[in-house]
């Protein structure tokens, strides 16, 4: 799990086969964890594609870095629907 200007990022990689490897980034607000309650996440594809797992780890978490520095109010959208959608269950 990585620290990024206020959220954790968690990179899964995903096998794919016979291409190689690619990631999923999931975002949640470090502060969330603060309370003793259920983390709202938010998980992007980072399309990145490469032949080893270290390399797409690698490659996705700078996608991720980026992703925050670029698009943090996309990523607060995302993590507002899903409290949302997890106080209407």
């Amino acid at each position: 799990m990585y620290s990024m200007s206020g959220f954790f990022v968690e990179i899964i990689p995903e096998h794919v086969p016979n291409d190689g490897w690619t990631a999923i980034a999931q975002f949640s607000r470090q502060g969330d964890y603060r309370k003793h309650d259920d983390v709202p996440k938010a998980s992007f594809p980072t399309y990145v594609a490469y032949g080893t797992r270290s390399a797409a780890e690698r490659a996705a978490a700078q996608w991720a870095r980026e992703f925050v520095s670029s698009s943090s109010e996309v990523l607060e959208s995302s993590l507002r629907l899903e409290e949302a959608a997890r106080k209407a269950h």
